[in-house]
């Protein structure tokens, strides 16, 4: 207690010699000290169970009275009872940073849902941590999260002993049931926005009866003094040099000891005439490998500068209050206003801070450069983009909400329509909907996703530690919407909200820093909580609402496809229902679970052929209607990743199947039927090289297709193109492997034959088998069609029916680099698997191909 008595605050106050109300100021002060004696068994935990804070023991508490005494001043009005509610509050303001501050401990906070949350989000930033790191990092941002919220509590609550007896931090009922309340309220408020002093706490609370009436309390000067002081008090007694290396800390946490460590107590500037500004110096100096701590130095000045204007100003504005609660006599910190003069008295060696920093002088062409066509590429297709961009907005808001409403299925809709002569399509779903800071906030951060920030966590607690999963996830999607529209706006409001609560951003000129935001009448229909409007720019669709495609089945000419056909295909494996409408026509798209639960997959295919749309018999209907019975699904639980078969009959131009990500249509496959799901590999959104299933859950789709195959007898052919889809998608495809062989017959004739892997390995022990090799330095080696001159070979030959792919692949340069299940692979292993070693002679160079790689004869034998 010498630290507090020796200060004027407490000298003018509750240590005051005064003959009056003895009995009162004893009563306080019995009462503090056993709150103190409490309070610090209970900090005294928060070092051992967060120990990358800083010091925040009885030590923390009690030196704030003397920096609260130096910022108020000599004569600063405090009476007996303000500075009992002033210590209690110190006392309480970061007791709630350890586990025993909460009901039932560490279980406690672990079974909150903030925790759990927490808890997710560092298993996902960190997969190859330990467990243990990630709990106590959940632990630590949970804490963090909730103690200035907890410490409101903790005057009032109460701690069982073995006996079922309550002990309480202030023993005294009647100053407990007077003060507790305003003591928490206070100690909570140092983490408040300084504005919501003047709602959230009374301006006066007068004497309760048993007290003197002049002992009137100012709950808004006392707590204006907490924040300043708590801010201020930044010394090595904080970050004390022994227990600095005891305890090796990392990160952020090793920059608050570093900077800590290296500073003084703060003292007023001698500069100052008026004796008005407050002056931070170092011990030592920081050397260059300490520049972030001495930023975070330099930061938490700046805050110190924040907290005295702003107190000082609150207090000011107060009228009538001047003479019980008047400005502190601290007013400024001394080198705040710019990094250099700050380095004079937080002395640094070895370089030197200055006003540097990243900044960005054209926000808005960055956007435009980052967030559109020269992001996409030029000649992307915008339209396709931006729909499917503000779909897997719709899309994860929709799926965000099956995890916080329980038995809701949710919809989206796009709508084509006329809107003074231009074109409009209108997004709109009942999803989780937006709150005014989220659409102000979260939505236009750029480059920062709303379902991985923290923001998520306050607004829908529960749902980062749920399976959700969100297909967005690098925050530029909704600005690629002003590549293809001339005006933009979002209606929207949270789905648990009244239709009054709906508000309106407003980009009536396309891309702008400064939308305008209208909160006006109802504009959204009952269960609908977000739609954005696009009015289009001229040319992406065609005057009777078709739109152009090209490349679908082959063709390079771009044919006019309806609407209804267009977003069914960019919306084919989407997890959620879409309503698709135009000129009064509408399309109820089902989700890929529902339409694999139908088994009503025909037209489902047909879809994705743009079958309407093509030659006639170019497609047989009997084919696709057997792969119609061929199709399964790749699962993750009740997920469904794809739905697909295997390609076995058909070439790379006719493309009945769509690669997606997040559902949505990303590109085209010659390897499968169907629809595969990928992850993205860039902001852009460009497919990665897999499919987003992992290994397992693949090769689950792929021994079911290879099942499927075997039991309906396949034809020989349908293998050997089945053998090479399997291995382009870097699945082993031994169990129907068949490959093509140019096998002489009589009259030195040759025929194709496609044989079995038992056949190529009776064919090796035999004759062997040869294949002609290409070489490219620094490339690999691969096989090549048999040269015309070479076309009569006196064994079998191993013919590529196409110019590329991975099958053809037979050796790579770089050792590192491993091969997956290519034909000279899936050959080695099975011949190594039945005993035996494969030979290979490399033969004679041969001469040179066309595009001058080297050409070899290889010669295989078992």
């Amino acid at each position: 207690m010498k630290e507090i008595e020796n200060t004027g605050l407490w000298k003018r106050s509750l240590g005051a010699q005064n003959s009056e109300n003895v009995r009162e100021y004893e009563r306080l002060k019995t009462s503090f000290c056993t709150f103190r004696e409490r309070a610090s068994q209970l900090v005294s935990r928060i070092s051992s169970d967060l120990p990358e804070l800083t010091i925040h023991d009885i030590s923390h508490l009690d030196a704030l009275w003397g920096v609260a005494d130096l910022i108020a001043g000599d004569d600063y009005p405090f009476n007996p009872l303000e500075a009992f509610v002033f210590g209690g509050a110190v006392l309480l303001h970061d007791a709630a940073l350890c586990f025993e501050a909460y009901e039932n401990g560490l279980k406690g906070i672990r079974e909150n849902v903030y925790w759990q949350d927490a808890y997710a989000t560092e298993l996902k930033k960190y997969p190859d941590a330990e467990n243990d790191e990630c709990l106590k990092a959940a632990d630590f941002v949970t804490i963090r999260r909730f103690h200035s919220a907890r410490a409101a509590d903790l005057a009032k609550i109460g701690w069982k002993t073995p006996n079922d007896h309550d002990i309480f931090l202030i023993d005294d009922t009647n100053l407990r049931s007077n003060f507790g309340e305003i003591i928490g309220l206070i100690a909570s408020s140092h983490h408040w926005d300084i504005e919501k002093l003047l709602t959230s706490l009374p301006g006066q609370l007068n004497a309760p009866g048993n007290f003197p009436s002049s002992w009137v309390v100012d709950p808004i000067k006392i707590a204006c003094l907490l924040r300043c002081a708590d801010a201020a008090h930044i010394d090595s007694r904080r970050a004390p040099d022994f227990l600095y290396v005891l305890v090796r800390r990392h990160g952020v946490s090793l920059q608050h000891w570093q900077a800590q460590n290296r500073l003084s107590q703060v003292g007023p500037s001698h500069s100052d005439p008026e004796n008005r500004t407050l002056l931070f110096t170092s011990c030592s100096a920081f050397p260059i490998d300490e520049a972030d701590a001495w930023w975070v130095a330099y930061d938490a000045i700046c805050l110190v500068q924040r907290e005295l204007q702003n107190s000082n100003q609150l207090l000011s504005s107060r009228l009538g209050t001047s003479s019980k609660s008047p400005l502190f006599k601290m007013q400024h910190v001394e080198g705040v206003d710019n990094p250099a003069n700050a380095s004079k008295h937080i002395r640094v060696t070895g370089w030197m801070p200055c006003s540097v920093s990243v900044h960005v002088s054209d926000m808005q062409r960055l956007i435009e450069r980052l967030g559109g066509e020269q992001l996409y590429g030029a000649g992307c297709d915008k339209l396709k983009i931006v729909i499917r961009e503000m779909l897997q907005n719709s899309r994860d808001a929709v799926v965000a909400r099956r995890f916080i409403d329980e038995g809701y299925v949710g919809e989206i809709s796009v709508r084509l329509s006329q809107f003074n002569g231009n074109w409009k399509i209108d997004i709109i779903d009942d999803g989780v909907g937006m709150s005014m800071g989220v659409l102000t906030g979260a939505l236009l951060d750029f480059g920062s996703s709303f379902w991985s920030g923290n923001i998520v966590q306050d607004e829908f607690p529960g749902l980062r530690s749920s399976k959700f999963q969100s297909a967005g996830r690098f925050g530029i999607g909704f600005f690629s919407v002003f590549m293809a529209a001339k005006s933009v706006e979002v209606a929207t409001r949270r789905y648990d909200a009244g239709l009054d609560a709906v508000n309106r951003l407003l980009f009536p000129k396309g891309l702008t820093l400064r939308p305008t935001l209208v909160s006006s009448t109802p504009c959204l229909g009952a269960r609908e909580s977000t739609r954005v409007s696009l009015i289009l720019e001229d040319g992406l669709i065609n005057e009777n609402g078709t739109i152009s495609v090209g490349g679908i089945t082959g063709h390079q000419d771009k044919i006019p496809i309806d609407f209804n056909s267009y977003i069914s295909v960019l919306v084919c494996g989407l997890d959620v229902n879409v309503k698709i409408s135009h000129d009064n026509e509408s399309t109820l798209h089902h989700s890929i679970a529902e339409m694999v639960k139908s088994g009503d997959v025909g037209q489902w295919i047909r879809n994705i052929y743009y079958s309407k749309y093509v030659t006639p018999g170019a497609v047989p209907e009997e084919i696709i209607s057997k792969y119609d019975t061929r199709l399964s699904a790749v699962n993750r639980g009740n997920e469904i990743l794809g739905y697909a078969a295997i390609n076995s009959t058909f070439q790379n131009n006719l493309a009945l199947s769509v690669t997606t990500i997040g559902g949505l249509e990303s590109g085209r496959s010659p390897f499968f039927l169907g629809y595969m799901d990928y992850d993205p590999q860039s902001a852009k959104r460009d497919q990665g090289p897999k499919p987003r299933a992992t290994a397992d859950e693949l090769d689950i789709w792929a021994n079911e297709q290879m099942h499927i195959l075997i039991n309906e007898n396949a034809p020989k052919a349908e293998l050997e193109r089945a053998t090479r889809s399997f291995s382009e998608m870097g699945k082993n495809p031994t169990k129907i492997f068949h490959a093509p062989l140019l096998v002489p017959v009589d009259n030195a004739q040759h025929q194709v034959q496609i044989v079995s892997m038992d056949e190529i390995l009776a064919i090796l022990k035999s004759t062997g088998i040869f294949l002609f090799a290409s070489h490219h330095s620094g490339l690999w080696d691969y096989c090549r069609p048999v040269p015309d001159h070479f076309y009569y070979n006196d064994r079998p030959t191993f013919i590529p029916l196409e110019n590329g792919g991975t099958f053809y692949v037979l050796r790579r340069d770089s050792p590192t680099i491993e091969l997956e299940y290519t034909f000279m692979k899936c050959v080695a292993d099975y011949v190594e698997a039945k005993g035996c070693h494969l030979s290979i002679d490399y033969g004679q160079p041969l001469g040179k191909t066309i595009i001058g790689e080297s050409l070899s004869k290889w010669l295989l034998t078992a």
